[in-house]
């Protein structure tokens, strides 16, 4: 899992600090280092496709940042929990979106989501994320 670099700069949000970041959720991200789409792996390490979703946290960028930190300790559980399938994820501030990549399992990307959801409950899953065999 990529390690979390953020460098805390707030560019016209209110978003949390670097050193507020929970030292258990490497996946932590609130500055993007390139477009997402560069940054998304699509193979694990022996070459399996993965697995997507997508979830919307409405008005998280707008909230203080204690709000936002809980909300980032909330979700961060949840990952933690199925830390052996999740092999990136990437919580985007600004937009109010977290992208997930884990390895497929039937019905991961609805069952990781739920969980989600149960400690988030204004979260909102987008439609699942289906790649083509490249």
């Amino acid at each position: 899992m990529p390690v979390s670099r953020a460098n805390g700069r707030s560019a016209g949000t209110s978003l949390v600090s670097a050193a507020q970041l929970p030292v258990a959720l490497p996946w932590g991200r609130l500055e993007a280092e390139g477009p997402l789409w560069q940054r998304v792996p699509s193979r694990d390490e022996y070459g399996n496709l993965l697995a997507d979703f997508r979830m919307l946290f409405p008005g998280l960028r707008r909230q203080g940042p204690e709000r936002q930190l809980q909300t980032l300790r909330l979700v961060g559980g949840v990952l933690q929990r199925y830390q052996s399938w999740v092999v990136f994820a990437d919580l985007n501030l600004r937009m109010n979106l977290l992208w997930v990549s884990i390895r497929a399992r039937p019905g991961l990307t609805v069952e990781i989501p739920a969980a989600i959801l149960q400690e988030v409950p204004e979260a909102r899953l987008l439609a699942p994320y289906w790649r083509r065999n490249r």
